[in-house]
């Protein structure tokens, strides 16, 4: 039986059930990109921070007993999540990665949200679960000597809380290993949404000429997948699992892209490039600033950053969002400050002063009517931030690279890489400067 390891690890909105589901995607050969196993969403299911009698909690679920029971052995959890979906590739189905696929992934989301996580069968969650899905929970409770089946206690990992420094090191190293990885799930989504978003806007307005479909079968590679005679929406569906399942690079990607930028079906729909170049490593202590809303500058210096549990987020720097479950981990973004800052006060004096330069280039090309001008200028807006709120600090480790698609440099920060003890934060709408 081969190991398995994280192939693509992201945090998604269910935007219909308003849940939170964390998706990993698992592979079995450490080194290469592709020997895909399978997959599996977890939705939270309950937030139990804070609860003290989580009895009602099991009693209006579908298995109160089986939750109940790992309460009693092990404590509260922080969370408890449900087990949304999952799936081996076919291929490999009665060989032993399900219960792999469960124990890993429930190891490697606790080390995620650094807590203890009660894991429930959907069925727990008034959903239903499969004849082998419960199978699989009755051996798990075997494991684990539980009388009842359907829950699953993860403990919340072991390790040194009184060592920043070997925190940051384990956080920098993720960051460096996630970093190629979460960006191509990120484009591999984006890319499979575009041909959703294309189908569906030519449905609605077009019927489709009766050798469309043929000849994008051809173009697109799909002979033996799909039979030519398909309809559009079996066709779009073909190609969209072709590349959230079968494409291993970020050029597989953009040869996908290139064709689509030539299709009129899509051309609308599609990001002309992909990924960031002139990726580099930065140490510190450095300064950078982050931008974020006014009342979430305050709960930062009071609270500290509260990461993103993943780099799936890599494009989004506009402003500073605290995320839910909050972490005291996972990652920020924000803009590398020049090296010669060497306190709060001279930060915020750089960054003003770059907006100041920026403010006065774009209201002497609205003066002067050119609209030509005034969008090269917005193109160059030095942060791309929608805020002129931000917070400032120093951090220890970063990845700094120029992203193709937002055409900026952007910085992306592990939080245990941050120095708590640097914070201060400039309110616009105040002109007030605040230390933490």
């Amino acid at each position: 039986m081969e190991d398995l390891y994280i192939k693509d690890y992201t945090k998604a909105r269910d935007l219909a059930m308003e849940e939170h589901v964390f998706r990993l995607r698992w592979k079995y050969d450490e080194l290469s990109p592709s020997m895909f196993v399978g997959q599996i969403d977890l939705a939270l299911y309950e937030d139990c921070r804070g609860l003290d009698d989580l009895w009602p909690i099991a009693m209006k679920s579908g298995c109160p007993s089986a939750i109940y029971e790992q309460i009693l052995k092990h404590g509260n959890p922080d969370y408890i999540f449900n087990i949304a979906d999952s799936g081996v590739d076919r291929e490999l189905k009665y060989q032993g990665f399900g219960e792999q696929l469960y124990l890993k992934s429930f190891e490697a989301l606790a080390e995620k949200l650094d807590a203890s996580i009660l894991f429930i069968a959907d069925t727990c969650a008034l959903s239903s679960t499969s004849e082998d899905a419960e199978k699989l929970w009755k051996k798990l409770a075997r494991m684990q000597d539980a009388e009842h089946h359907f829950a699953w206690f993860q403990p919340k990992p072991e390790k040194d809380r009184d060592n920043p420094a070997e925190d940051c090191a384990i956080a920098s190293a993720d960051l460096k290993e996630e970093f190629d990885e979460s960006l191509m799930h990120y484009h591999r989504r984006l890319l499979s949404q575009g041909v959703g978003d294309a189908v569906d806007a030519y449905l609605k307005r077009s019927r489709p000429p009766k050798n469309l479909v043929k000849d994008k079968v051809k173009r697109y590679g799909l002979e033996g997948t799909i039979p030519y005679d398909v309809d559009l929406w079996t066709f779009g569906s073909a190609l969209m699992e072709r590349i959230e399942f079968f494409t291993d690079s970020i050029e597989d990607l953009n040869n996908i892209a290139r064709l689509m930028l030539e299709d009129s079906l899509f051309w609308h729909f599609v990001p002309p490039y992909f990924g960031y170049s002139e990726i580099k490593e930065v140490k510190g202590p450095f300064w950078f600033v982050h931008f974020t809303d006014s009342n979430v500058g305050s709960q930062i210096l009071q609270e500290g950053f509260k990461g993103r549990p993943d780099t799936e987020l890599l494009y989004s720097t506009k402003k500073g969002v605290q995320v839910e479950p909050e972490l005291n981990s996972g990652y920020i973004f924000g803009y590398l400050l020049s090296a010669s800052v060497t306190s709060c006060e001279e930060a915020v004096e750089e960054v003003d002063d770059v907006l100041d330069a920026f403010g006065r280039q774009l209201e002497e090309a609205y003066a002067d009517g050119d609209d030509d001008e005034v969008e090269r200028i917005e193109a160059q807006n030095p942060y791309k931030a929608s805020t002129e709120n931000y917070v400032l600090g120093q951090a220890t480790f970063g990845i700094d690279a120029y992203h193709k698609m937002d055409r900026e440099r952007q910085l992306i920060i592990p939080v245990t890489c941050i120095l708590p003890d640097t914070l201060c934060s400039y309110d616009e709408a105040f002109g007030t400067f605040t230390r933490s």
